[in-house]
């Protein structure tokens, strides 16, 4: 499900962001396009990189969520990606910390560390993260099902690791490049 696939926003035209069987996000630039009852459903968020339309919607998501589910939504990302989200985005300035609200002990979200390469399982379904070349550290995704795989490639310019891995895949179904 296609939220958003551009760069800017206006009328029409939304920031990147991308649903895969109705619990994984890839990206969270337009999140809240979906009604509150799909909203309530997204347990997975992989940020792909912290420039502001890949990340636009987290905060007001986190915001809606509070007090309305038992378990965190996870939010993914490299270091460099979980880093930048604490201390630019949730650093109780700019929005509350929703990985400590409404306590440390049972939060909104949990921001997760993940390493490129490195496969993350969801159950019935896996996401491995891949460095992609951009104007800061940024990751493409491939996600695995039993039915198939998927290519997610954020902002990039030439790149070759995620074609590399993209190209061993026999299943592949489709592929997402935001250039």
């Amino acid at each position: 499900h296609v939220l958003g696939a551009d760069g800017g926003e206006m009328q029409g035209f939304h920031a990147p962001s991308f649903l895969f069987g109705g619990r994984v996000l890839f990206d969270a630039g337009s999140l809240c396009q979906l009604s509150f009852e799909d909203i309530l459903k997204v347990d997975h968020i992989f940020v792909s990189h912290t420039h502001v339309d890949h990340i636009k919607d987290l905060g007001l998501f986190a915001d809606l969520l509070t007090g309305q589910r038992e378990k965190p939504v996870v939010v993914y990302g490299t270091q460099t990606v979980i880093d930048g989200l604490r201390a630019h985005y949730f650093n109780n300035v700019i929005w509350p910390d929703f990985s400590r609200i409404p306590t440390p002990d049972a939060p909104v979200l949990e921001l997760r560390v993940i390493e490129p390469m490195e496969t993350v399982s969801l159950g019935d379904c896996e996401v491995l993260p891949v460095l992609v070349d951009h104007t800061i550290e940024t990751t493409g995704f491939v996600l695995r099902w039993a039915g198939g795989s998927f290519v997610y490639i954020a902002d990039t310019g030439p790149t070759e690791k995620i074609w590399e891995v993209a190209n061993e895949l026999a299943d592949l179904k489709g592929v997402i490049v935001e250039v």
